[in-house]
């Protein structure tokens, strides 16, 4: 059997807020692509999961479910707070993968803002 292991969700934030200047996340104004595919464009930093359109089971949610983050930080740390409701990860696991994450990103945006001011970059071992 083999396992899936996913990453955390805080690189991805830490890279977005480095990028960005800040942590702001949510903009009703801005729309994105049909995430949930119930052909509605979701506003960055939201997403919608409609009555009876969950992924695991049909029936759920019983109501109309709308997720919004102002930052990034806060999406992130949600997600994994998802995982030990889920019985996915305990605290330990969760507090340390969200430090763990934080790291990787300051790695990959320094790395990135060298490559992109045309630096030689040592490959990763």
């Amino acid at each position: 059997m083999s396992r899936v292991i996913r990453p955390s969700p805080r690189p991805g934030a830490e890279v977005l807020r480095q990028f960005s200047g800040g942590d702001r996340f949510f903009d009703p104004t801005v729309k994105v692509g049909d995430l949930n595919r119930d052909h509605i464009r979701e506003a960055v930093g939201t997403y919608v999961v409609r009555r009876g359109q969950g992924a695991f089971e049909r029936a759920t949610p019983q109501d109309t479910v709308t997720l919004t983050w102002e930052i990034f930080t806060a999406a992130a740390e949600q997600c994994g707070m998802a995982r030990l409701y889920g019985g996915v990860h305990i605290m330990d696991a969760n507090l340390r993968g969200l430090e763990m994450g934080r790291t990787a990103a300051e790695i990959a945006y320094r790395r990135a803002t060298a490559l992109w001011a045309g630096e030689k970059v040592a490959a990763v071992q």
